[in-house]
Order: structure tokens, then C-alpha cells, then sequence
């Protein structure tokens, strides 16, 4: 039997949106996949939605939840579009994928580099 999971997306009064998502059945069961599609649809349906994620992340996680250690992650160039491609892969997300311009890239370089350096310097002064 198909199972049917529909997702309406209302606009309140405030501009805010509220997703509605009506069901065929009181429960349901998923393989993999269906989650992993489920989950697909869900994000998608959240980039329309108001308010918008904020565009500042934290400056730390707390708890560090939702982050992924040591992800596997791929990157390469675009010369077509002259952007960089960064592809990490979240094990409860999935692979997520991010177009950077050659600007983004030499920041995120240059963001790590401090990262490391900061590291570097704390573990000397140890010693």
C-alpha cells in the first residue's frame, strides 16, 4: 500500500510561514530511502519558509550537536562557472553540497589557517 504524506505551506499574519503536513494514516514506516527523501523534501520546503535561517551562524555549537566528525568530503574546481564546489557528507543528512566563488574559498582558507595557527601557538605555549 502507497503511502501518502502531503505538505502545504501557510503564510501567517505576522510574514512568518507554518508548514502543514497532512497524512493519509496515523503512523507510518520508512525504509532508508523514504528518510532520506522525506528529509530532502523537508529542507526544501524550509528555504521558502519565513523566518529564514539566520544568515550569522554561532560562533560555537553548543554540545556540538548536529556536527559530523571527520566528514568525508570531496571538492573540486567549476571552471565554467569559476567556482569552487565543497561536497560534505552529514550522516543523518546526507551528502550537502555548496557552490563558492574563488572569494569564499581564499576566506575559508584563510578562516582555517587562523584555526590552525591558534592551535599551533596554544600547544607550544604548553610545552
Amino acid at each position: 500500500m502507497a503511502q501518502h504524506i502531503q505538505l502545504a505551506l501557510f503564510e501567517e499574519a505576522d510574514g512568518t510561514h507554518r508548514l502543514n503536513m497532512v497524512t493519509a494514516d496515523p503512523g507510518y514506516t520508512f525504509t532508508a530511502e523514504e528518510v532520506s527523501g522525506l528529509i530532502a523534501t523537508l529542507a526544501n520546503t524550509r528555504v521558502a519558509m519565513l523566518p529564514a535561517e539566520p544568515m550569522e551562524p554561532a560562533q560555537q555549537v553548543a554540545g556540538m550537536q548536529n556536527v559530523a566528525n571527520e566528514p568525508p568530503m570531496r571538492w573540486f574546481y567549476d571552471e565554467m562557472n569559476d567556482k569552487a564546489a565543497l561536497v560534505l557528507r552529514h550522516p543523518g543528512f546526507g551528502w550537502i553540497g555548496y557552490a563558492l566563488t574563488i572569494e569564499t574559498v581564499q576566506q575559508l582558507q584563510d578562516g582555517l589557517q587562523k584555526i590552525v595557527d591558534h592551535r599551533n601557538s596554544q600547544r607550544r605555549s604548553m610545552n
